[in-house]
C-alpha cells in the first residue's frame, strides 16, 4: 500500500510538472508572439520628414504660396504635397 501511494504521488508530480512546462511555452510563445508582431506597420517606402517652425512676417502681397515657395523643403516633390501635410 505504500508503495502504491508512492507510485500515486510520483505519477501526479510528474502530471504537474509536464502541466506548469505545457503552460509555461505556451506562455513564452504567446510574449515572443505579441513582442514580433505587436502591429507596427513597418513602411519602407516612407522616411520621416521633420517639419520645423519658422516665425515669419507677412508683407503685403504675400500669399500663402509664394511663402510656401519660399520656404518649402525640397523633400516634397511639389507646393500642393508640402500645402497638404
Amino acid at each position: 500500500m505504500k508503495n502504491r501511494n508512492i507510485i500515486l504521488f510520483l505519477q501526479k508530480l510528474r502530471y504537474n510538472l509536464f502541466l506548469n512546462i505545457c503552460v509555461f511555452v505556451i506562455l513564452s510563445i504567446m510574449m515572443i508572439g505579441s513582442i514580433f508582431f505587436s502591429g507596427k506597420n513597418i513602411d519602407t517606402d516612407h522616411t520621416d520628414i521633420n517639419k520645423y517652425y519658422t516665425s515669419l512676417e507677412i508683407k503685403k502681397g504675400d500669399t500663402l504660396w509664394s511663402i510656401a515657395s519660399e520656404y518649402g523643403i525640397d523633400a516634397y516633390s511639389d507646393l500642393q504635397t508640402y500645402a497638404s501635410c
